[in-house]
């Protein structure tokens, strides 16, 4: 990987003396400077700087420049050549395949497998599997589904309006309308595409506002499950926030939301392992 700071010499014997060198393009502005044969800070001369190279594709920081260096590179004491060796590009690409997308993954999956093998131990004694202590451990945890219903008539029937199928799907259209506008968004769209946006985006704040305030006339704040689909309701006001409500409406997205949320309770303890390998190799 060596190279001269000339990129027109391309051997050491060529490398010497001094070049002008016009900085950013400038021709209004040139620097001397000398001619270095330099090696370039990640290289394959021996295994620990390949290791180091390795590690550094790994992290996927800065992997390009050394790809397109590994391209270029050409035999021993020979500047570079672009596109040199193209075909080494296939090393790179198996290697992020291999390391990046599977290794480092199964070192993560096994370090949890076995945090939750080693938290299973506690149990060996016990009668049950983990399904039976999972279904044990929700019936004791189970509280009764509670409903609110308001007692005054006329709060009843923003209560019936608001709970009905009519409007939740008629509130998931809009939904769905408003994302979709929000998706048409490019860039160097005319004026009277822009207007017509914001006109939209105001007419969908406004109904969402409404909605807001019939659920608040529909549930009293003092009962905290309702509040909360009414700070849910709330924070659909702001634009990115409105696609919340479509989570509710698949099952699978919801079973995928609470792995992924179950699967952080492991997260801590990964996190401080990885962050003391960093500490002492740190040091």
């Amino acid at each position: 990987f060596y190279r001269c700071t000339d990129e027109a010499k391309s051997n050491p014997e060529e490398c010497r003396g001094l070049f002008i060198l016009y900085k950013d393009g400038d021709v209004d502005s040139p620097v001397v400077r000398e001619r270095i044969w330099q090696n370039s800070d990640f290289n394959f001369d021996n295994v620990l700087s390949a290791m180091m190279a390795l590690f550094t594709v790994s992290t996927f920081e800065g992997w390009p420049a050394l790809l397109y260096k590994a391209i270029d590179s050409n035999g021993e004491n020979i500047g570079p050549i672009y596109n040199h060796r193209v075909e080494i590009s296939i090393f790179f690409i198996i290697y992020i395949i291999i390391v990046a997308f599977f290794m480092m993954n199964i070192f993560v999956g096994f370090v949890i497998v076995t945090f939750q093998e080693q938290g299973e131990k506690e149990y060996k004694n016990c009668e049950l599997d983990k399904n039976q202590r999972q279904c044990v451990e929700y019936a004791l945890k189970a509280r009764p589904l509670r409903r609110y219903i308001p007692k005054n008539p006329y709060q009843y029937k923003f209560w019936y309006v608001v709970n009905s199928s009519p409007f939740e799907y008629m509130m998931f259209v809009l939904i769905m309308l408003n994302t979709l506008c929000l998706a048409m968004q490019h860039y160097e769209q005319s004026k009277m595409f822009n207007d017509a946006m914001d006109i939209l985006n105001m007419v969908f704040t406004g109904v969402f506002t409404v909605e807001m305030v019939l659920k608040v006339i529909a549930f009293k704040p003092k009962n905290s499950e309702e509040s909360n689909r009414i700070s849910i309701t709330f924070f659909r006001l702001f634009r990115v926030m409105r696609l919340v409500k479509l989570l509710s409406r698949g099952e699978g997205i919801r079973t995928l939301l609470w792995t992924f949320i179950k699967s952080f309770q492991a997260l801590p303890y990964v996190a401080l392992l990885i962050a003391m390998l960093f500490f002492i190799y740190a040091v």
